[in-house]
């Protein structure tokens, strides 16, 4: 475990030899919903900001994977949108109560 002081704190990290890189290949962009292949076949080097070392890498994204991601943005929008369980037992607990209930519960 390596530690650096940073004025009144202690920051600790695993040292870089504990910390286990993968070689996995770039998954691709993230869009409508699923992992999807860029337009481009270049990449991104991540990099550990501790060493500089190479991590992995990811994909670049072009003009065309921008609207493609702003497209599916736009189309999944327009669609009914789905609430969490949490919160449809939290409004039907203050349907029946007094205004002030939804604040003092939510």
């Amino acid at each position: 475990m390596a530690s650096t002081e940073i004025g009144r704190f202690t920051v600790r990290r695993p040292s870089p030899d504990q910390i286990p890189v993968a070689d996995v290949p770039p998954a691709g962009h993230f869009i409508g919903g699923s992992f999807v292949q860029g337009s481009s076949t270049e990449v991104i080097d991540v990099l550990d900001p501790t060493t500089e070392e190479i991590l992995g890498s990811v994909p670049a994204g072009t003009i065309d994977d921008v609207d493609s991601a702003v497209e599916a943005a736009l189309a999944a929008h327009d669609q009914p949108q789905r609430v969490s369980p949490g919160y449809e037992v939290g409004s039907r607990c203050v349907a029946g109560r007094p205004d002030n209930a939804r604040t003092s519960i939510m």
